[in-house]
């Protein structure tokens, strides 16, 4: 059980999705809790919250614990939320906020100084706040040392375990492969 976690993920291997039903269990297994998606733009918080709507869409019996539903929050009977947020340029709209769990979405792509002066401070006051950066690597920045870090736990899903799991088909990896051979 680790409150740090980062994960390594090559595009379209099912990040957002595990990620989502993680954020779904962890909102209704505990009372009380805030769980924020912070990614650099609205558009990529709201594909993961759309996930996470789906799941309980597809679950009568999991809709009926929603007591508040906007186009960016969910709220449920236990008073545990979920909200969606971007961050934009300069992470001045997400200020305020305090989150048990922090899910970064796209996390390379957040800009450090945001990370480290506005997002982290988010899980300051709280008990036990877990926070999970995912991305597909970009850059030498925040998420890259978060990798290199003994404080997160670190998982790394590349394009071969999507094709072992039948997330992504062998043969377009491989197509894809030779059209971008120097």
């Amino acid at each position: 059980n680790y409150d740090k976690i980062v994960g390594i993920f090559s595009r379209q291997s099912g990040k957002s999705t595990c990620i989502a039903i993680y954020a779904l269990w962890h909102s209704l297994m505990h009372e009380y809790t805030k769980c924020l998606i912070i990614s650099p733009t609205q558009e990529q918080s709201d594909l993961m919250f759309r996930k996470i709507k789906a799941f309980l869409n597809d679950n009568p019996e999991l809709t009926k614990l929603i007591k508040r539903e906007t186009a960016t929050e969910l709220e449920f009977l236990n008073n545990s939320m979920i909200k969606s947020l971007p961050v934009g340029n300069e992470g001045k709209t997400i200020r305020g906020h305090t989150a048990d769990l922090i899910i970064l979405e796209e996390s390379a792509f957040i800009k450090d100084v945001i990370v480290n002066q506005v997002i982290m401070p988010m899980a300051a006051a709280q008990q036990n706040p877990k926070i999970i950066q995912i991305s597909t690597p970009f850059s030498k920045n925040h998420f890259y040392q978060a990798t290199n870090s003994d404080k997160y736990k670190v998982h790394l899903y590349g394009w071969e375990h999507a094709v072992r799991n039948g997330i992504m088909n062998q043969e377009y990896i491989l197509e894809q492969q030779e059209q971008n051979l120097p």
